[in-house]
């Protein structure tokens, strides 16, 4: 995942497994996002 000012924050993908709610808001602060840019991001998909 690559923001456009240059940050990055890789997410491993496996199918079929479920990323827990700890995982996921772990991944949303390590790439500084908000609850809301998170929530559009992955609408966009």
């Amino acid at each position: 995942m690559r923001h456009p000012d240059g940050r990055t924050t890789l997410i491993t993908v496996h199918p079929g497994e479920d990323i827990g709610k700890g995982l996921i808001r772990k991944i949303i602060s390590d790439a500084k996002l908000t609850r809301d840019e998170w929530l559009e991001l992955i609408e966009s998909l």
